[in-house]
C-alpha cells in the first residue's frame, strides 16, 4: 500500500483525537485526499463494516471507493459501508419498513406534488384562473414543497395557505404508502441500530447537508461514535432546494466539548493572483467562517474582467478566445465557458467541443482555462436570490479555473437569450468586489 502525501494542515486534521472533527476545506486544497488518509489511518485498526463514508452522490461514492483501492486493499474497501446518505438511509429502513409503491425520485416527486395540488385545489374550489397563471403557482408551491421536504422549518416562513397544503401533502405521503427522499431519511432516524463498538461516519460535502439529513447524521453519530466530516461552506450553493449554511455552527454547538475544525488553505489548483480575488470576494460575508486562500499553483495565471457591447460579440470573443487556445495545443476538456442560468448556452460555442454548462453542474469540476460569461444584475445575481447564496455561486465558479480566468459583462443595453428573448442588463455590482 502507498503512502499518501500530506501538507501540515492535512497531517494535523487527519491526526485528530477528537470524537466530532470537522475539516474546512477550501476549494482545491486537497478535502478527498485529507479524508482518504483519515478513513487508511482509521481502517488499520477497525474492521471495516464498522467504517461509514457518506458521499453527495453516487458518481462521488464510486470515486472514492477507487481511490481508496490504491492505498486498502480492495477486499477491505468492499466490506466498508460506502453510500449516498439516501442509499444508506433506505439499506437501514430495508427490513422495517415495506414500500408499496416504488421509491420517489426527483422527477415522479413533482409530478407527485403537481397531483397532490391539483386535487387538493379541487376540493377547496379553487377559481379558475389562466392556463399561464396555474402554471406559474404549480410551480412555486412545487418550489417550496421541496425546500420543506429538506429544510423542515422552512414551512413557518411560508403563507398559510402552503402550510396547509404542505400538511396535506405529508398526510397524502402517508395514505399512498410513498416515500420520497427525505421521507425515508427522515423514517430510517428512527430506526438506526445501537452497537457496542465505536463505529466511524465519514461524510463528505459536509456544507451541503440539509436538516433532514444533518438529523440523520446525528442520529448516527449518538453518543459513542465518531465522527469526521469535511465540506466548505464558501461553496454551500443549494439554498434553492432547502439547504441552509448552519451545519458548522450546529455541528460546534451540539459536541461543544467534543468538536474541533481544521482549516485547509493551500489551494493547489489556484493560482496566487486567482487566490487573491477568490478571498475579496468572500471578504463582503459579514458572518463568514475566516478562512483565507493560498494560492500554491505556480503557473503564470491570468484575471481578465471583459466589457463588451453586445450578446455577440460577446460570444465572437469566446470563439476567438477557444480557437486560439485550441491553436497552441491546449486540450478542449481543458476549457470551460460557465453561467448562472441555462438560458445563457450558446450552440456556436458548445459546438466547438469544449465544456458548457451552469456553475452548479460544474462544482466539483475544474479545468486549466474558464471563462465566465453574462455576470450582469439580473442574471448574476438573479432576481428574488438571496445576495450571499449568489456570491457563492460566483465563488464557485471563479474557483474551478487553475490557470487563466475571464469574467465577461454587457452593460446597459440587451442581452439575447438562447430562447430568442431580450432582456435589458448592466454591469454586475459583484464585479466591484473584484476591482
Amino acid at each position: 500500500m502507498t503512502n499518501i502525501t500530506l501538507n501540515i494542515q492535512q497531517t494535523f486534521a487527519v491526526n485528530s483525537t477528537s470524537r466530532i472533527t470537522y475539516v474546512n476545506a477550501g476549494a482545491g486544497t486537497g478535502k478527498t485526499t485529507t479524508l482518504e488518509a483519515r478513513i487508511e489511518k482509521i481502517a488499520r485498526n477497525t474492521l471495516p463494516w464498522n467504517i461509514i463514508i457518506l458521499a453527495f452522490n453516487n458518481s462521488i461514492v464510486n470515486d472514492i471507493k477507487d481511490r481508496l483501492k490504491k492505498h486498502i486493499s480492495a477486499k477491505k474497501v468492499d466490506k466498508m459501508q460506502i453510500y449516498t446518505i439516501h442509499a444508506y438511509a433506505l439499506k437501514i429502513i430495508s427490513k422495517q419498513v415495506k414500500m408499496k409503491n416504488e421509491l420517489l425520485d426527483q422527477e415522479k416527486l413533482v409530478k407527485f406534488i403537481r397531483n397532490t395540488w391539483n386535487k387538493y385545489k379541487k376540493l377547496n374550489n379553487y377559481k379558475r384562473q389562466s392556463r399561464t397563471y396555474n402554471e406559474k403557482k404549480t410551480r412555486q408551491v412545487i418550489d417550496i414543497v421541496l425546500k420543506c421536504r429538506e429544510n423542515n422549518s422552512y414551512i413557518k416562513q411560508c403563507s398559510k395557505e402552503m402550510q396547509l397544503f404542505y400538511r396535506v401533502f405529508k398526510q397524502e405521503l402517508k395514505a399512498t404508502k410513498s416515500y420520497d427522499f427525505a421521507r425515508i431519511v427522515k423514517v430510517a432516524k428512527n430506526h438506526i441500530p445501537s452497537s457496542n463498538t465505536p463505529q466511524y461516519i465519514f461524510v463528505d460535502e459536509f456544507q451541503d447537508t440539509s436538516e433532514a439529513r444533518f438529523n440523520f447524521i446525528k442520529a448516527l453519530v449518538g453518543k459513542n461514535n465518531y465522527l469526521f466530516a469535511a465540506g466548505d461552506e464558501d461553496q454551500q450553493i443549494l439554498e434553492w432546494c432547502g439547504v441552509k449554511n448552519n451545519n458548522v455552527n450546529k455541528l460546534s454547538q451540539l459536541y461543544k466539548e467534543e468538536f474541533k475544525e481544521y482549516k485547509l488553505e493551500y489551494s493547489y489548483r489556484l493560482t496566487k493572483t486567482l487566490a487573491q480575488k477568490s478571498n475579496q470576494l468572500l471578504r463582503v460575508f459579514n458572518n463568514r467562517i475566516s478562512k483565507t486562500l493560498i494560492g500554491a499553483n505556480r503557473a503564470r495565471g491570468s484575471f481578465n474582467i471583459k466589457k463588451f457591447t453586445s450578446s455577440s460579440q460577446e460570444v465572437n470573443w469566446c470563439k476567438n478566445f477557444i480557437r486560439n487556445l485550441l491553436k497552441s495545443r491546449v486540450k478542449a476538456q481543458d476549457i470551460a465557458v460557465l453561467y448562472r442560468c441555462e438560458n445563457m448556452m450558446y450552440s456556436d460555442i458548445a459546438n466547438m467541443g469544449i465544456y458548457q454548462s451552469t456553475i452548479h453542474k460544474a462544482k466539483g469540476l475544474e479545468f486549466e482555462y474558464v471563462i465566465i460569461i453574462g455576470v450582469e444584475e439580473g442574471i448574476f445575481p438573479r432576481s428574488n436570490e438571496s445576495i450571499e447564496e449568489e456570491l457563492r455561486v460566483l465563488y464557485v465558479g471563479m474557483t474551478r479555473a487553475k490557470k487563466s480566468l475571464t469574467i465577461t459583462y454587457i452593460d446597459n443595453t440587451m442581452r439575447k437569450l438562447n430562447n430568442h428573448t431580450y432582456i435589458q442588463v448592466k454591469k454586475s455590482t459583484f464585479l466591484d468586489y473584484l476591482k
